[in-house]
């Protein structure tokens, strides 16, 4: 069997017309008067803000799948008292119900079916239970720039500084 190089013999290098991709990078360095800052940035995202992001989508899970400890004064009552006791014990903490992020100055009604412990399917709150929050006195953020925490409505503590802060001058021989 006779076997045709398509080629002639020419090498892939050749074929591909010798690009030549040079020894390094060809972005230079990075200044240490910028790297510095970056680093320290970064450092405090992971270690400082990180933490807190993942201890809030920790309890938003628990919200959302009805296992958050704050859900369990909830059980069993119908979604009438349900309104009513979380409504009582806002009013008496002085606790604003959750602001609608996309809609300012509405109630986030999903959001706080979920603070009532209601199953995520049926996260939609009625007419007439939206009828008795709006009624109640209870406040709830009117501007888009008001933002109601989950740490205020769910009473979890958070925030605290878990590592100390990086020193940039520490930083300068990386």
């Amino acid at each position: 069997m006779s076997v045709v190089e398509p080629w002639q013999g020419r090498s892939p290098g050749e074929l591909a017309e010798d690009i030549q991709t040079g020894h390094g990078n060809k972005t230079a360095r990075i200044a240490v008067d910028t790297m510095i800052p970056l680093l320290d940035w970064a450092l405090r995202i992971v270690e400082d803000i990180g933490p807190d992001i993942r201890d809030a989508w920790q309890e938003f899970r628990r919200l959302h799948a009805g296992t958050h400890p704050g859900q369990a004064r909830f059980a069993g009552l119908p979604r009438t008292e349900r309104m009513n006791l979380f409504l009582r014990d806002a009013h008496r903490t002085g606790v604003a119900l959750p602001g609608d992020p996309e809609n300012p100055g509405a109630i986030d009604y999903k959001y706080l079916a979920c603070l009532l412990g209601l199953p995520a399917p049926s996260n939609s709150i009625g007419l007439g239970l939206r009828s008795i929050a709006e009624a109640s006195g209870v406040r709830w953020p009117r501007t888009s720039s008001s933002v109601v925490s989950l740490v205020r409505l769910t009473g979890a503590r958070g925030g605290t500084n878990r590592s100390p802060r990086p020193n940039s001058r520490n930083l300068s021989g990386w």
